[in-house]
């Protein structure tokens, strides 16, 4: 077994004992067997690393440390100097892997001729009770994307692919900076590197990832997850790779998303128009804008629009509400969901 054919896996985990047996063992149990498990505690308190431990005190392609620093992001930069392995992937101590997982994300990167991340589809799961339909919806958004190859068609939505549910090869990785970009929510903006240096997404059309809802996950209770550090990565990235100035800006939406959206650029100095299909709300002056009816789309040259309305009303709805004020224009539209 050699290190170009070697996995490294990067595992961040704190206080997660109650799931690290199961988690680990079905990393262990891959058929893919050549592999190597960095696993990274971040302070527990539990006996997390104990337990993580007696697994590499077995098996050689376990390896546990201690984060040096503080958080995911320094544990996960602090290990991946570690990594020996010619593909690179992330998982998360309280995840299952099915067992073909490593095989089939390895096999798409093989294939490919191309700068590729490799991902697959995912499942929600959660012992303590029924899956969340807010999760549910989101799993499935997900494997919609990953089944048509359209990851990169909502970018400012939601993160299209699951964080702990891909693979690249290492030095592709270290050409967009690893882990040593510092920014949360790390999988979104890791995500937006792979757009900028562009990365094509292939995915398996099997499920390769089990994720686990319960109520300590990082993602309900770290602070660094929260939607508004979505929201500030999503205009940064904007501001980055989509906007200019030469296009007029055009907030769709005056619910508390648009509110919320136009409040943030106006704070950061945008200039915009605003426009709703609202006929209560048509002509009122709110942050100092008067919101236009969407008609006045057609005196509007080359717009960029950000969409800030519900997501029933993203794809499907615009398209019909185009169509009814009889609007074809020349434009550019971003799903910006907040």
């Amino acid at each position: 077994m050699t290190d170009l054919q070697k996995v490294s896996i990067v595992m961040p985990f704190k206080n997660t004992s109650q799931y690290l047996r199961a988690c680990i063992e079905s990393i262990t149990n891959q058929n893919h067997i050549n592999f190597e498990l960095l696993a990274v505690d971040d302070h527990s308190t539990d006996n997390s690393f104990d337990l993580v431990a007696s697994y590499a005190a077995k098996d050689s392609r376990v390896k546990v440390f201690k984060n040096p620093g503080r958080g995911i992001l320094q544990g996960l930069d602090y290990i991946y100097s570690k990594c020996t392995g010619n593909f690179i992937t992330r998982m998360d101590s309280d995840d299952l892997m099915p067992a073909n997982k490593l095989f089939e994300l390895k096999s798409i990167l093989e294939s490919s001729t191309e700068k590729t991340v490799a991902t697959g589809l995912v499942k929600y799961f959660c012992d303590e009770h029924d899956v969340f339909d807010g999760f549910t919806r989101y799993q499935n958004w997900l494997n919609d994307l990953s089944k048509t190859s359209t990851h990169y068609q909502d970018i400012y939505t939601e993160c299209p692919v699951a964080s702990p549910c891909w693979m690249m090869y290492k030095a592709d990785y270290d050409s967009i900076g690893a882990y040593s970009v510092h920014h949360y929510p790390e999988d979104y903006d890791l995500f937006y590197r792979w757009y900028e240096a562009g990365f094509k997404i292939k995915a398996s059309h099997q499920i390769l990832h089990l994720w686990r809802d319960h109520s300590t996950r990082a993602s309900r209770t770290d602070p660094n997850y929260l939607d508004q550090c979505f929201f500030k990565i999503k205009l940064n990235y904007f501001k980055k790779l989509h906007y200019c100035d030469q296009s007029p800006l055009v907030v769709w939406g005056a619910g508390p998303k648009g509110k919320k959206l136009v409040k943030e650029l106006q704070s950061q100095g945008f200039s915009l128009r605003w426009i709703c299909d609202n006929p209560k709300k048509i002509g009122q002056n709110i942050y100092g804008i008067q919101l236009e009816n969407i008609e006045v789309l057609s005196e509007i040259n080359k717009p960029t629009i950000l969409l800030a309305v519900s997501q029933k009303h993203s794809k499907t709805g615009i398209n019909n509400t185009l169509d009814r004020y009889n609007l074809e224009i020349n434009k550019d539209f971003f799903n910006f969901v907040i």
